[in-house]
């Protein structure tokens, strides 16, 4: 593989760096061996700092403010686990990334926008009027688009899924297929690439507890210059913790994250395309244990 090739399929893997509990998820269904514990380092046990706080923010005030960080659960994996797709992310289009995270977005919102008291920001889709089925604490999509026009890819972004909200419970759960084709306009000729992404999740969050589920499943083939290449990848990440304090800090409870590739491109190896789990213990504000697989 062509080190151009490699950046933009880093560029494509990125699509998967987002948070979601799908039956067929092969990250949720592996069970991992893991080693003694040791001590957890400050990034680890801060790397679900992110999404408690959105929790808490969505709890406090419904809104799309707090959405794509809640969604988002990459920091948390890359954090225990390393990064999903190597050194060569470093090269990815930050626009390319953001592909899944506006679908995310834009389904996630409309959910906490339905709500009465929820903020009014959301992200649009393309045929907004048509594919969009909202009810008081539910939003369903229906073929919904989002054009893609950047330097270095074209295109368009479709989801179906749902996603609710129940404001009483401070729950949230989404369950949501996007799918993309880009022209990727930095080769001559322009090469293509398709990607598919399933992610759900369900979480609630009380005030001393935050309890979630996040699952995601990437598939992308990608084809340029005379080669072609694909990938897929899936996570799981479940969280059951107790927290306290102002800015809330996780006292108690454990994380577990794991990572299965379910398909490489040839010639792909290295750690960072190993299957991995990591499981944190807390044993109070700041400290915990952390278990890697082996």
């Amino acid at each position: 593989m062509t080190k151009r090739m490699a950046v933009a399929l880093a560029s494509c893997l990125a699509l998967a760096a987002c948070g979601g509990g799908s039956s067929g998820n092969a990250a949720a269904g592996k069970t991992f061996s893991y080693g003694t514990a040791s001590t957890a380092t400050s990034l680890q046990t801060s790397a679900v700092d992110t999404q408690l706080s959105s929790a808490l923010a969505v709890k406090s005030a419904p809104g799309a403010d707090g959405v794509q960080s809640l969604g988002d659960f990459a920091g948390v994996t890359d954090a225990l686990l390393g990064s999903s797709t190597g050194v060569t992310l470093a090269s990815a289009d930050p626009a390319q990334q953001q592909l899944v995270a506006a679908g995310r977005r834009a389904a996630l919102s409309k959910a906490l926008t339905a709500v009465p008291s929820s903020s009014t920001s959301s992200t649009s889709f393309d045929n907004e009027a048509t594919c969009v089925v909202a009810t008081a604490a539910k939003v369903t999509l229906s073929g919904c688009t989002l054009t893609i026009v950047d330097p270095s890819a074209s295109g368009k972004v479709v989801v179906d899924g749902w996603a609710a909200y129940d404001p009483a419970a401070a729950k949230l759960a989404w369950d949501l297929s996007l799918a993309s084709t880009l022209a990727l306009t930095s080769f001559t000729p322009p090469g293509s690439a398709t990607v598919k992404f399933h992610e759900s999740g369900a979480l609630a969050v009380t005030d001393t507890t935050f309890k979630g589920e996040f699952l995601a499943d990437m598939g992308m083939t990608f084809s340029a210059q005379g080669q072609s290449a694909s990938v897929g990848v899936a996570e799981a990440l479940v969280i059951d913790v107790t927290y306290a304090g102002t800015p809330a800090c996780v006292t108690g409870g454990t994380l577990e994250a794991k990572r299965v590739w379910t398909a490489l491109p040839q010639g792909a190896s290295g750690p960072q395309y190993a299957d991995a789990a990591a499981k944190i213990t807390w044993t109070g504000c700041g400290s915990a244990l952390v278990a890697l697989s082996h």
